[in-house]
């Protein structure tokens, strides 16, 4: 299989065969107008064997990858959300940015999607401009074992996800990089 390719640029990696690219993660709507995907997502690619990454002409392997989107984000728990991201695709959903959301990925159930888009073919309706697109179902908050949360903070957490109809996940992620998976709810007495 030929690999797609793609250029490293800030936080995002540019790559113009969106079609491979989209058999393999999810690019909507805010990716297409990025022109680009995250460096998470080009870090599964990379790891699936799909993708090679160029930074300044050369090609970049997935250890460089990772640090670099380590050091452009800022974020210390980069890796770990990597870990979910793979964790989520290899279970069948498609994780996407939940940074609107003030969570690490929204979540699509990839069964749903695909169900939904042969119904919008048969109908011969544009996906992409349909008023009855899919939405996403969980929201993903990823964190390391050892974080500290306040009631409050937790509560602000399913406040918001249920102000958009969705379901508060945290992923708890140790240092042998297992994942547990905890739902989150409100129950009213």
């Amino acid at each position: 299989m030929k690999k797609v390719t793609g250029i490293l640029s800030g936080t995002r990696i540019l790559c113009r065969d969106k079609s491979t690219i989209e058999k393999y993660i999810f690019l909507g709507d805010e990716a297409k107008k990025l022109g680009g995907f995250s460096v998470i997502e080009g870090l599964y690619l990379i790891e699936k064997g799909t993708l090679e990454v160029y930074d300044k002409n050369r090609i970049i392997n997935f250890a460089t990858l990772l640090e670099k989107g380590k050091n452009l984000t800022r974020d210390e728990n980069f890796y770990i959300k990597y870990v979910v991201f793979r964790d989520l695709m290899s279970k069948g959903y498609m994780p996407a940015t939940g940074f609107k959301f003030g969570v690490d990925f929204r979540v699509y159930d990839k069964k749903e999607e695909i169900k939904t888009a042969k119904t919008y073919e048969k109908n011969e309706k544009n996906i992409s401009h349909s008023s009855n697109r899919m939405h996403s179902k969980f929201l993903i908050k990823v964190v390391p074992e050892e974080y500290i949360s306040s009631f409050p903070g937790i509560a602000g957490d399913i406040r918001l996800a249920k102000a958009v109809n969705k379901n508060l996940i945290y992923a708890v992620v140790d240092k042998d990089s297992d994942i547990l998976y905890y739902g989150i709810d409100i129950a009213k007495i």
